[in-house]
């Protein structure tokens, strides 16, 4: 009799020991399925900080390159000065030697006529 129980105790035994392995399976593959998304998600996070990285470099670089336009437009402006100043300095001086050739023809008329008057 003690042999049979043992026997019912076994037989009811055997359909839960291969679903004790079913469930280590099934754990096992959540465990993995756990581990594929830790991986995907520290991906991103690489990617994330990548791309944080990036940006702060790319503001960087936009301030030099503002610094360097600002610069290049303070020269230009010098540089217009320039131009100007000097063109006012040529339109001056043909302005002078203009008066320069009138007063010497004007001398030289005067002096023809001082000269036509004596003789």
């Amino acid at each position: 009799m003690v042999t049979r129980a043992v026997f019912i105790a076994f037989l009811l035994l055997i359909p839960v020991v291969p679903s004790i392995g079913q469930a280590r399976d099934r754990d096992s593959q959540t465990l993995h399925e756990i581990l594929a998304e830790l991986g995907a998600i520290h991906d991103d996070l690489r990617v994330s900080e990548t791309t944080q990285l990036l940006v702060a470099e790319l503001g960087i670089q936009q301030n030099v390159v503002s610094r360097d336009t600002e610069s290049v437009d303070t020269v230009s402006a010098k540089l217009n000065d320039v131009r100007r100043i000097e063109k006012q300095g040529a339109d001056n001086l043909e302005q002078t030697e203009d008066m320069s050739d009138e007063g010497e023809r004007r001398s030289w008329d005067l002096f023809a006529k001082h000269f036509a008057l004596k003789s």
